[in-house]
């Protein structure tokens, strides 16, 4: 073995859900993927809703005693009166009924006009995996080209993808992360 005193990144392996292998080099895995510069409502994180209103009542608390005083008096006002005893249940409900609105778009946006189903476009960001093992990616429907499924000019909504759409349709925000 040459040694090239190259040392790689190193990043963690991911479990991945098994589909089939195709040829010899290559295996098919089902992933999930995380939509960057966008952010919905969590649809299951923090648990139940008491857990999760717990959880917002310790961070009232913060936000009332001082301990997250480098913050402006009027966000820290502001996030205080946002943390209302149904504030977990409006959240995880908001989650679920974004999700509802991702799968309704992706299910319309990927059907042919002959009712067959396109594939989806996975456009993989810089850092490609993040810590939760998921692919980081823009997503849009992935459209052939040919006389069934051309094409739709540059400036078409249909070309526009999902995480813009989201955002554009208010079920999102906006989530950039430099760099």
């Amino acid at each position: 073995m040459v040694d090239l005193g190259f040392v790689g990144p190193s990043r963690p392996a991911n479990d991945y859900r098994f589909v089939e292998v195709t040829d010899g080099d290559t295996p098919k895995i089902e992933m999930s993927i995380r939509m960057v510069s966008i952010d919905t409502p969590e649809s299951e994180f923090g648990g139940s809703p008491p857990t999760a209103q717990a959880t917002l009542e310790r961070a009232k608390a913060r936000l009332q005693d001082g301990t997250y005083n480098a913050l402006p008096q009027d966000l820290r006002e502001y996030l205080i009166a946002r943390i209302t005893p149904d504030a977990a249940q409006r959240h995880l409900s908001a989650g679920k009924l974004a999700a509802e609105a991702h799968k309704s778009m992706v299910h319309t946006r990927l059907k042919r006009p002959d009712g067959s189903q396109r594939k989806l476009a996975v456009i993989a960001t810089g850092e490609l995996v993040e810590g939760n093992g998921r692919l980081l990616a823009y997503t849009a429907p992935w459209f052939s080209g040919t006389a069934s499924d051309p094409l739709p000019p540059r400036e078409h909504p249909d070309r526009r993808t999902f995480n813009l759409d989201m955002v554009a349709l208010g079920w999102a925000a906006t989530f950039i992360i430099y760099p």
